[in-house]
């Protein structure tokens, strides 16, 4: 009935951290960037004011076809307006084609397609806006350089668009964790159950305990003041006795499968050693299901360590 990778009730030590360290939303490695965050005081949330408007590249860095470059926070339209040279934001949620100048100097930064989400639509609760810019690190570089001189925006935190949809109630504590997962996941097996948690299936699990469990103490408590009524007799804190073990048991056997769940989300570490044309090889591609490893009758033929993930 329960599937691995599930969570415990009780986070413990994870959370928290993937949270504020790198649920994948707001990294950028833009050298000047980063170094006008330092000079701004960037040292922790608690250094930030939560209604800040931030912004960061959401792609992974490097050369590609295209980069996005997120901005959320009450100044994001006003923003979008000025990098296009409108009095205003295009209209919300349609994708549109603008030529992204520098405010200050009005130099051409990129021909971008941009996106405007009016909050609360938006993944942060926000308003935020998308920019859709060539892959060229000159481009990205130019693009965040020119925001970061915006006195009303910040490089956002590690995490921090994500924490301001948990704050805004667009995500809870459970899809946020699973959304963390998501990015991370490097098999299908932990996409899957990434995917699982985010839809929100652990979260109803926990809501039909809660709502069980206070039916369960609605009816301890009426006994214990009405106990003398012939209406509420102790059939009924023995009802609640039965639906409090079931759900009990339920949590124990999710308890016996965090391991298995902590397993598929950081994976496991085997080391195929032996000597020479022993099949260690041939067993590497048999688990890798392809050619990782060349196989030959020659002894030693692989001589460095190979790795498959």
């Amino acid at each position: 009935m329960l599937k691995c990778g599930h969570v415990l009730l009780e986070r413990r030590r994870w959370l928290a951290p993937q949270l504020l360290r790198g649920a994948g939303w707001g990294r950028h490695r833009g050298t000047r960037v980063q170094k006008n965050a330092t000079a701004r005081g960037v040292h922790g949330l608690a250094a930030q004011g939560a209604n800040d408007t931030i912004f960061a590249l959401s792609t992974a860095p490097g050369r590609s076809g295209v980069a996005v470059i997120r901005i959320s926070g009450s100044a994001a339209g006003s923003t979008l307006a000025a990098l296009t040279g409108r009095s205003a934001p295009p209209a919300a949620r349609v994708a549109t084609v603008r030529e992204l100048r520098d405010p200050r100097t009005h130099q051409v930064l990129d021909m971008a397609l941009v996106i405007y989400f009016q909050g609360p639509k938006s993944f942060s609760g926000e308003d935020s806006v998308e920019l859709h810019v060539h892959g060229s690190p000159a481009v990205v570089e130019e693009v965040l350089e020119c925001l970061s001189q915006q006195q009303s925006l910040r490089p956002a935190l590690p995490g921090e668009f994500t924490r301001r949809a948990l704050l805004n109630g667009k995500l809870g504590l459970l899809e946020a964790e699973g959304l963390a997962d998501l990015i991370a996941a490097d098999t299908s097996m932990q996409r899957r159950i990434a995917l699982q948690q985010l839809s929100g299936a652990a979260t109803a699990m926990y809501d039909r305990w809660r709502e069980e469990l206070v039916k369960c103490l609605a009816h301890v408590e009426a006994y214990i003041d009405f106990g003398e009524d012939d209406e509420v007799g102790f059939s009924a804190v023995h009802g609640a006795q039965e639906r409090a073990a079931l759900v009990l048991a339920e949590i124990e056997q999710l308890a016996r499968t965090d391991r298995c769940g902590e397993v598929l989300r950081t994976g496991v570490e085997v080391v195929l050693t032996g000597p020479p044309n022993a099949g260690k090889s041939s067993l590497l591609n048999l688990l890798s299901q392809r050619q990782a490893a060349i196989v030959s009758p020659v002894a030693g033929t692989t001589r460095d360590v190979v790795e498959v993930l």
